[in-house]
């Protein structure tokens, strides 16, 4: 799950919610320990996370932000094509991000 803005408060909740495992929501905890909330660029960050640790060709991702007073944002987001053959690499990311523009 990718997650942006909220606090760990949101990311918690919104699993819950969802019914989803503590280990869908590693990169944005990751990021949020790392970086700390960065509003919204957070969700740019988690996604960057997501792409460089895949291990399948496909997945898919529930992007959500939350903003001040009742504010919600969200997307299902799909992945397709190869994982990121060398994870950091900017070439390899790009290629990524090439391959899911393709798609949207």
């Amino acid at each position: 799950m990718g997650r942006a803005s909220g606090g760990k408060g949101h990311s918690g909740q919104g699993g819950a919610w969802l019914g989803l495992s503590n280990e869908s929501l590693l990169s944005s905890r990751r990021i949020l320990h790392d970086y700390g909330n960065m509003s919204s660029a957070t969700i740019l960050f988690v996604l960057k996370d997501l792409l460089q640790s895949a291990r399948t060709r496909q997945a898919s991702t529930i992007a959500m932000a939350f903003g001040p007073g009742l504010t919600v944002e969200s997307a299902l987001l799909q992945r397709v094509g190869s994982a990121t053959p060398h994870r950091g690499s900017r070439q390899a990311t790009l290629q990524s991000l090439q391959e899911v523009m393709i798609h949207v």
